[in-house]
């Protein structure tokens, strides 16, 4: 490669850098961030204008006054002109981003119009509601509004060009759905959001990644969306849907507020061979059983079983998983393992009615567990000491983090864990409790202190709410390890809390 000339005295550097390194500096800016560098450098006097990135963005004028919606508008009428104002014609965008609110969209129609033209690879429209006040029977009422998407009128050459096209706040009309079908044939990715959609079907050869989020249908209809998208990679969605084609090629699925019965368990178990990643979020589900072979990440936060008092747990199948999150609410989930998984690195358990002792044992293998809103007994079975037989060696964890739990009114939680975690590294206890279920506080019963291994540890926090013996529980955990703690214990009292900071050698 040539060596770049040193620029004479009086010469800007700037003027020195090749026109790709400028485009690619310049395009990381919104319009308006790009527009003053202009008086930075002669080349960069109208590169600005000429860029392969057109992002328009009205929160960029804030104040909303005349000049500020003048400003506005002359910026996009600069950046997006006519066609007769053009000459040669424009060439063609890698992306263009438009948003503004639904008072002036009428506004951005135009520029959608004249940016389709210029066939950008990719397209983001965002339209932020303004809250309209209107008088309902003598009564100030607030009406929010969802312009309708205008489509996008693309010849033959931007239906080849389209790749990526997100959609936020607007009403959506079937014939978005249509040309999704029959025009968009290189379309890729497509993320709706915040929309009303008018549709009752969606279906493309070419998407790979289908984005679906809080979103709602524009009339009363009681069936699910038909889904028809066969290359789908990745999918998320918070609507209720029907798969109309195999999607085997599909590796991350996200569902949001759903209501999934056990065909579902059976498509993860059978029909989705190459999923890798599953979340769920609020759900209600109809199935006692989720099994995949494939599963490298599986997140379950705040789902349940139709029938609230359904008292079978839910059990996981997911010898392959290496990150885990099983987050309750309330404290009523209820789930067990049928399996080992040996591959798990990082497990994270909120809020669980009960840890039962073989879910417990599959996590063995973990290097971070993270436990939030247990009691001791959850865990533990019991209120016996620490030398119970049935608790998992956890023989590869190197950090804990217990968050909001009642660790027991001895600190049996934490003697447990500290017996049966050799390669613990740190050990972190926020928001704790020193109880027991009938609100005794601790109480130091250990007659003599045992002796365990841990000798990578380097870092203990302890942190309980109110004035509780934090100081005698951390002497009591320091005289159960066979590592020699650096002097003098860091204490703190303050906000309600007392907190402990131990440094080992």
């Amino acid at each position: 490669m040539a060596a770049m000339e040193t620029p004479a005295a009086g010469d800007d550097w700037l003027s020195g850098l090749p026109d790709c390194l400028l485009e690619d500096v310049l395009s990381r800016l919104s319009s308006r961030q790009a527009a003053p560098t202009s008086v930075l450098s002669r080349r960069w006097r109208h590169l600005w204008r000429t860029l392969p990135c057109v992002d328009i963005d009205q929160r960029e004028f804030r104040t909303a006054t005349p000049s500020e919606l003048d400003a506005f508008e002359d910026l996009g009428d600069v950046l997006l002109p006519p066609r007769h104002c053009t000459s040669p014609p424009p060439p063609d965008l890698d992306t263009l981003r438009l948003r503004v609110t639904s008072q002036n969209f009428p506004t951005a129609q135009r520029w959608i119009r004249r940016g389709l033209r210029c066939h950008p690879a990719a397209f983001h429209l965002h339209c932020d509601k303004d809250d309209n006040v209107v008088n309902v029977f003598d009564r100030a009422a607030i009406v929010t509004t969802w312009p309708e998407f205008p489509g996008l009128g693309m010849d033959l050459h931007s239906e080849r060009r389209l790749r990526t096209l997100h959609l936020s706040g607007l009403t959506l009309p079937p014939d978005l759905a249509t040309d999704v079908a029959t025009g968009y044939r290189a379309l890729e990715a497509l993320h709706l959001a915040d929309c009303r959609y008018q549709f009752t079907s969606l279906a493309s050869c070419s998407l790979k990644e289908l984005s679906i989020v809080r979103c709602e249908r524009d009339f009363l209809a009681s069936e699910p969306l038909l889904l028809a998208v066969p290359s789908v990679v990745s999918l998320r969605i918070s609507v209720q849907f029907h798969a109309g084609a195999s999607m085997r090629h599909l590796r991350s699925l996200h569902l949001s507020g759903l209501s999934l019965s056990s065909d579902f368990a059976k498509d993860v178990a059978g029909e989705y061979t190459a999923l890798e990643a599953l979340r769920l979020d609020d759900c209600r589900h109809d199935f006692t059983r989720l099994a995949s072979c494939t599963l490298t990440e599986l997140s379950v936060v705040h789902c349940h079983h139709k029938y609230l008092d359904a008292s079978e747990p839910l059990l996981l199948a997911v010898p392959s998983v290496v990150s885990l999150r099983i987050h309750g609410r309330g404290g009523t989930a209820r789930v067990n393992s049928e399996c080992e998984m040996p591959s798990v690195v990082t497990a994270s358990l909120t809020c669980l009615a009960r840890v039962y002792e073989g879910f417990l044992s599959s996590l063995r293998h973990a290097r971070t567990l993270n436990l939030s809103g247990f009691r001791f007994r959850a865990l533990l079975g019991s209120d016996n000491e620490p030398a119970d037989d049935g608790f998992p060696v956890f023989h590869r964890l190197m950090a804990l983090h217990l968050h909001e739990c009642n660790v027991g009114v001895h600190g049996q939680m934490l003697l447990r864990f500290l017996q049966n975690s050799p390669s613990l590294e740190t050990l972190k206890v926020s928001n704790g409790a020193l109880v027991d279920d009938s609100g005794s506080r601790w109480s130091m019963v250990i007659a003599g202190p045992a002796v365990y291994e841990c000798k990578n540890l380097r870092s203990m926090e302890l942190e309980f709410w109110g004035h509780c013996a934090v100081e005698e529980l951390a002497q009591t955990l320091v005289g159960s390890i066979s590592k020699q703690a650096v002097q003098p214990i860091q204490t703190f009292v303050g906000d309600g809390k007392s907190r402990v900071e131990i440094s080992f050698a």
